[in-house]
Order: structure tokens, then sequence, then C-alpha cells
């Protein structure tokens, strides 16, 4: 096979035939990557979304527009799909997206791929015709350059590829001379990259990022999430998104080389510093703004738990650790792993890092009574790091309720909490009934009982009463882990 031929292939493959429906042909377009599809702005000129069709891959999908340009401002339109462009059955392959061939000389040999109009229904069976021809000149009206070519271009192949003889686009084919035959033109380079920059720009409304991690310990690392999205809350890929640190320090990794995707997100490295602190971050997507923060911690110093005192033969639990810093900040992306030393039963791991202070794993218990001993590891041994706690689960039946205390002996403050109730602040365990009343957590000196919702703190003070707003923890939940305030 030529190499014409070969070049003509593989651009057939990837161009759709662009309708408003079946029987009712706009035009043709091409795939760039990122499930965008690159057209001519008069062919989807007044249309929200567009049906595409391909018969090389078998491939349908109803397509939103995402921005389109006039005649006059360079007559270009991107067109996008949901997902990924994959074909309706596993016989055939996905659409490859066409890279772009830079500028080309006058002389060279190009090809038009397109759907001409009046075949109708039949393009649905047959790929796109392909012309050939050579590249006659530039031509360049306002600040636009547009390239000449005696491939024929006919009605229905606008917003059709130019490709040279690697397969690469060379232009979008927006208008002919309609008294002249031979004489057709598409936006080139170094305009093309440009105009199609500003459509997504001009799209590109609203800017939400996402921290992984509130707070990573030192020489962390923490990832930002950030989706860009239009008007309508469809989201815009192709946006190129960069990130300043404007108070604090730390760099990024790679923050030249990050645009968002097909689902319209970009997701930026943030390497902490050595030293704890807070990080401000600014990210820029177009001339959109948006704001993240990230604290780096104290070096680790607390793990605990919300493992019960004891589980039943065969039973399945789940067991939370969390990690603090020496001032009680949740810290993550903290290096862990849990190790059973003593016991029978079957551990499933946590990942390698705490997720915003936290990680969980499974105890899978045996059938015998007993107990598990695991051994928890946090933190980087290399860098001096690592700190180390046991958790132990005795294994059978429930331990029998303790005896009454005598009548001479001041009473007990302990209740159904994982440890006795002293004075200060204590990150404790709730194993009395589920769903209980936060008051049946409350012994004399209790004067709060706070829990994180992942969003905000819930909690109930027993002083409060009544008062409308501030006792806003509704209930106990047997295993899970509070904040206690003792005086």
């Amino acid at each position: 096979m030529e190499p014409f031929q070969e070049a003509a292939a593989r651009v057939q493959a990837s161009t759709v035939k662009v309708w408003r429906e079946i029987g009712e042909g706009l035009g043709t377009a091409f795939y760039i990557g990122e499930g965008q599809f690159v057209t001519a702005g008069h062919v989807v000129a007044g249309e929200t979304h567009v049906l595409l069709t391909n018969a090389v891959h078998d491939y349908s999908a109803v397509a939103r527009v995402v921005g389109w340009l006039s005649e006059e401002g360079g007559d270009l339109a991107i067109i996008a799909v949901t997902h990924v462009p994959q074909p309706r059955s596993k016989a055939h392959s996905p659409l490859a997206p066409l890279k772009l061939a830079g500028v080309l000389d006058a002389g060279q040999e190009v090809g038009v791929a397109g759907y001409p109009s009046g075949f109708n229904e039949a393009d649905l069976r047959n790929p796109a015709a392909v012309t050939r021809g050579v590249l006659s000149r530039h031509h360049r009206e306002g600040n636009i350059t547009y390239v000449q070519t005696d491939a024929a271009v006919n009605p229905g192949n606008s917003g059709g590829p130019l490709f040279d003889l690697n397969g690469q686009v060379a232009g979008v084919v927006t208008w002919k001379f309609i008294s002249s035959e031979g004489v057709g033109f598409a936006v080139a380079e170094p305009s093309l990259s440009r105009l199609l920059g500003n459509i997504r720009t001009m799209a590109a409304k609203n800017l939400s990022c996402m921290v992984s991690q509130s707070a990573v310990q030192p020489a962390g690392v923490a990832g930002i999430v950030c989706t860009v999205t239009d008007d309508a809350g469809w989201l815009v890929a192709g946006i190129a998104v960069s990130a300043d640190i404007v108070q604090g320090d730390g760099r990024f990794a790679d923050i030249g080389k990050v645009a968002t995707d097909e689902r319209g997100q970009a997701t930026l490295a943030y390497l902490a510093p050595s030293t704890a602190g807070l990080a401000v971050i600014e990210i820029r997507a177009g001339a959109l703004r948006a704001f993240a923060e990230v604290a780096i911690a104290s070096n680790v110093s607390i793990v605990s738990s919300d493992a019960p005192e004891w589980v039943e033969m065969l039973s399945e639990s789940r067991i939370t650790v969390t990690v603090t810093d020496d001032e009680g900040v949740l810290v993550g992306g903290v290096p862990i792993s849990i190790e059973k030393i003593e016991g029978g039963g079957l551990v499933d791991a946590p990942g390698e890092m705490t997720f915003d202070g936290r990680a969980s794993f499974t105890f899978y218990a045996p059938n015998d009574t007993g107990k598990a001993v695991f051994l928890v590891r946090a933190g980087d041994a290399a860098k001096g790091q690592q700190i180390q706690e046991t958790i132990t689960v005795l294994i059978g039946d429930a331990p029998a309720p303790a005896l009454p205390s005598r009548r001479d002996e001041p009473p007990a403050r302990q209740t159904s909490w994982s440890e006795p109730l002293t004075p200060g602040t204590w990150n404790l365990v709730w194993n009395g009934a589920d769903d209980a009343a936060p008051s049946d957590g409350v012994t004399a000196g209790v004067v709060a009982i706070s829990w994180w919702n992942g969003e905000a703190w819930d909690s109930y003070f027993p002083s409060a009463g009544n008062v409308p707003g501030l006792n806003t923890l509704a209930s106990l939940s047997k295993g899970a882990a509070y904040w206690v305030v003792v005086e």
C-alpha cells in the first residue's frame, strides 16, 4: 500500500459524519482525543447536540457542542462526547485521535476526507470519501491562516480534515470558491491550535478543586483534582491547568503538562516541603481561578483505632486506624502497614498510605477463642519518623459485665467507652448499644462529645439542653470513634 493510501485509511477511521438526525446530515468532523471532535463552526451553529457516526468502527454517539466560532472568527467548532469513543461491538476497534501536522509547504501532497452531500443513509454504511491533491499555497485573512488546495472539496466536506502523507491534520476544511473548481480552503497552523484553544477557554465557566489530603507529613504528597465545566455543567476537556504556591513552600510535579481529560478533570501533584506549615495554592484554568490549602503537619506521633474489644468467632470486622500529629491534626499520605503478630484469623491490609489521616483493614476472625494482636506501623522508618502501636481484639463470647461497685467506693466514670473517662480530651471508641442516644455516653464530668462527619463536626453538649443548633450529634454508633471532653 502506497503512503497516501495508508494515510487515507488512518484518517477515514477517525472521521465521522455529523447529523442533526438520521437523514439530515450537516457535515464532517474528526476525532482529536479526550472525547473531543473538531468540525467547522457553520456545521453546528445553533445546535446544542448532534449525532456522530462512523462506519469503519460501527460507531455512533450523541455529542454536545462545546463551542463554535463564526465564519469571520475562524469558522471552527469543538463537539464532545462524555466518554472516549468506543465501537458498538468488540469486533471493531475504538476511534484513534488524529494529530496536528504543523505548518506544511506549498506543493506537498495532501488529501481531504469527508462526507459529500447527497448520500444520506448510505453514509451509515460507508467510510468518509477521500480526494487527493496538493497544498497550493498559504492564504491569510486578518489574523487567520488558511491553506488552499486543489483536492476536491464539496458541500458536506465542511469540518473534515485536510491531511498529509503521515495521516496528520494539516487543516480543517471550511470553505471553497463556488465559481471555481479546485479551489478549497482549510484553517491551518499556526491559527488552528490557537483558535481551538480560544473555543475551550470561552466554554470554561467553572473551576472547582478538591485536595485529596487536607494535611500531609513533611515531604509528603497531596493530589489536587480540578474539574472544569461550562455554564450548563458539562465537562470541558483540553483546558490547560497550572498552579502557583502563593503562601508557604513546596513544589509541583510536571506542572507544565497538565490539561483536563474527557472527564473535565486534571490532577496536580503537590510535593510538600520538609518543614511543617501551611501551603496556599492558586490554580488557574484559562481565565478561571481557584484556591486550595494543604497543611504540612509535624511528624506523626499518635496512632489510634476503632477496633472493638471483642468479636465473635468467624466474624468479619472493618477496623479504621487514625494517624495524627502531636497537635491532633489528621495526617494523610503517611506510609502505613498492618501485621498480625499473634492469634489466628486473616487480615486484609489497607493501602500503602493513609487517606486524610485514616486507613482501614478487615479482620476475619478464626473459629477459635482467644485473641488477635496487630502491629501498626505508621511513618517512614528511613527518615526516623515511624511509630508503632499494637491493637488487641478478643475472640469469642462477649466479656462478662463488671461487678457493681461497693457502696463505699467512689462512683465509676466508665460507661461503654473503650477507655475509662478521666479529665482531658480523648479519642475514644463507643462500645455501647448501636444508635444510642448521646446522653448514654455522658457521666459526671463529660462536657462534650464530637464526631467528624466528613465535612463538619457534629457535637453533643450535655449542658446545652434543647438549645436549637447546638446539639447536632444525633446518636452514637457502636465501633465509631468520638472526641470526648472530660472536666
